[in-house]
């Protein structure tokens, strides 16, 4: 399942599930890809943005996954498909 695109400060919003996150900028170029295992999408979204792993990144997208495997994964593809500039 998936949540559309979000203003990355309405982080706290999003559901606390587990899956991978995209921070984009305007243009929806992809920024960083992150995971969170079940329960811990909030919390490693705020990490992330804490760490400055976004820089430059003004809105997050969520593909939740139902499972620790599954979220690893999606990961690993959207990394190798985006390429994205801040790992």
């Amino acid at each position: 399942m998936e949540a559309g695109w979000k203003p990355i400060n309405d982080y706290k919003m999003l559901e606390p599930r587990g899956g991978v996150y995209i921070f984009a900028d305007d243009s929806e170029d992809v920024k960083y890809i992150g995971k969170a295992s079940m329960s811990r999408m909030v919390s490693e979204i705020g990490n992330s943005i804490h760490e400055r792993k976004g820089r430059s990144a003004t809105q997050v997208k969520v593909l939740y996954t139902d499972s620790d495997s599954n979220t690893i994964s999606l990961s690993r593809d959207l990394r190798m498909k985006y390429n994205p500039v801040n790992t």
